[in-house]
């Protein structure tokens, strides 16, 4: 009889033993599922998502687009330091680079893994650039037909030499970025970040890039 007691009690220790593991079990998936849904509550962030913005928009006014990037979690590169094919386009892009600017407006809001800033910030308006000097070209234009030679105006068919466009509107551009501070724009959005590989990081919105590219979406 002591022994079937014995062995009964044994039976009894391995039932509990195994409900208790599986309930230890159920416990750890419900803490894992538990911690995903709450952002990863035990991930401790180290930085501030108010740093990486300043971090960031500090290499985007000094030119260092590749340092940039590297704040981005959407973008390895920005294109920012790709040269326009034309005398025109690179006058244009070195006073967009030149026109930046920026300041942070508040603290940023932060939500476990995610985080917010806004940011206000200045660049110049390429469409209003662009507007301005169509305005010069026809003042321009005219005051060549005053002073030039037919042969230097006009090809066989009456129609203006290309050369003689290029070199108008290059001068009419010229003019207008004289004035290039005439033509910023400052503007206010929200930055959005995310902290990943131990570090916040950016991730781009339409406003953004829309500000970095001066205003052409």
């Amino acid at each position: 009889m002591k022994t079937k007691k014995a062995t009964s009690k044994s039976k009894n220790y391995n039932v509990f033993f195994l409900i208790l593991s599986v309930l230890l079990a159920l416990m750890l998936i419900i803490l894992v599922v538990k911690s995903r849904s709450l952002g990863m509550f035990y991930v401790k962030t180290t930085g501030s998502p108010a740093n990486s913005t300043t971090e960031f928009y500090n290499a985007i006014v000094s030119g260092d687009y590749n340092r940039a990037c590297t704040y981005l979690a959407d973008y390895d590169e920005l294109g920012l330091d790709n040269m326009p094919d034309t005398y025109e386009g690179q006058l244009i892009l070195e006073a967009l680079k030149t026109s930046y600017s920026y300041s942070l407006i508040g603290q940023p809001v932060v939500d476990k893994l995610s985080a917010k800033q806004l940011v206000s910030f200045t660049y110049l308006d390429i469409s209003q650039v662009e507007s301005e000097t169509a305005s010069k070209i026809d003042n321009i234009l005219n005051e060549k037909v005053q002073t030039l030679p037919r042969n230097e105006l006009f090809d066989d068919e009456n129609n203006y030499l290309p050369e003689l466009i290029d070199s108008v509107y290059t001068e009419a551009l010229n003019d207008t970025l004289k004035n290039a501070d005439s033509f910023y724009v400052t503007t206010e959005y929200e930055v959005y970040l995310e902290y990943r590989n131990n570090k916040w990081m950016i991730k781009t919105n339409n406003d953004m890039l829309t500000s970095l590219l001066g205003g052409i979406r």
